[in-house]
């Protein structure tokens, strides 16, 4: 999902450079579509979700899934981690699987939701 667009940028950028044209910078931006649970630690139930992201390279941020703005903790090749005072999440980069948690006053407190997704590239958010 979201490494297909790594690779397929590493490809046209090898392709690009061999031929001697500047190399194309991967995106800063990318835009994800997911779905998946919502629970609720209140209700305990799971309820299903779609909702949208913005993973914000560039500026080192996380945007959507409700929270607004999430600064990314850290980034490897197989992981984007964000992380809040109340909110942190991962999204594993091979998958798109992403798990976003939403806690109390701080990200020591009880959960009070958790997000649950499968998600992957998109034009844009919607």
């Amino acid at each position: 999902m979201v490494a297909s667009l790594i690779r397929a940028c590493a490809g046209a950028c090898l392709t690009i450079a061999s031929s001697g044209e500047a190399p194309v910078e991967p995106p800063d931006r990318i835009f994800l579509s997911c779905r998946g649970t919502l629970v609720a630690a209140d209700a305990g139930k799971s309820d299903p979700i779609i909702t949208n992201a913005i993973v914000d390279l560039g500026r080192h941020a996380v945007y959507g899934f409700g929270m607004g703005a999430i600064p990314i903790a850290y980034v490897t090749v197989g992981e984007v981690s964000f992380a809040s005072p109340t909110v942190d999440g991962s999204l594993d980069r091979k998958t798109g699987h992403t798990v976003v948690t939403l806690h109390g006053p701080t990200r020591q407190s009880p959960a009070l939701m958790s997000f649950d997704l499968a998600c992957g590239q998109s034009d844009r958010p919607s």
